[in-house]
């Protein structure tokens, strides 16, 4: 049985953390926000010698829903891996960093 405080979502986003995909980022936040009903948690999975997670905005790196994962080795694949590791949730949805809402 679920803890009360668990998630009931994971989101994982593996990113490079290239700066003209930082707007998506922001915006599936924005998404995030909007859920009602469900609770969630993010984990941003930056991956790759350029990934500074220093780049990603303060206002989703202080939301205490949302983890960052750092790995050194680039690949969406191997980053999506890393996070599977810190989910509280039952439940895992993949977004990647350059999907935008329809």
């Amino acid at each position: 049985m679920p803890r009360l405080d668990q998630p009931a979502v994971a989101v994982i986003t593996p990113t490079g953390l290239r700066t003209n995909r930082l707007p998506f980022l922001e915006e599936l936040y924005d998404s995030l926000l909007a859920q009602e009903d469900v609770t969630w948690e993010w984990i941003l999975a930056p991956n790759g010698p350029e990934a500074d997670p220093d780049l990603i905005p303060s206002a989703i790196t202080k939301d205490p829903r949302v983890c960052v994962v750092s790995r050194p080795g680039p690949g969406p694949a191997p980053a999506r891996n890393t996070a599977l590791n810190y989910v509280q949730a039952p439940r895992v949805a993949f977004a990647d960093d350059d999907e935008v809402a329809a």
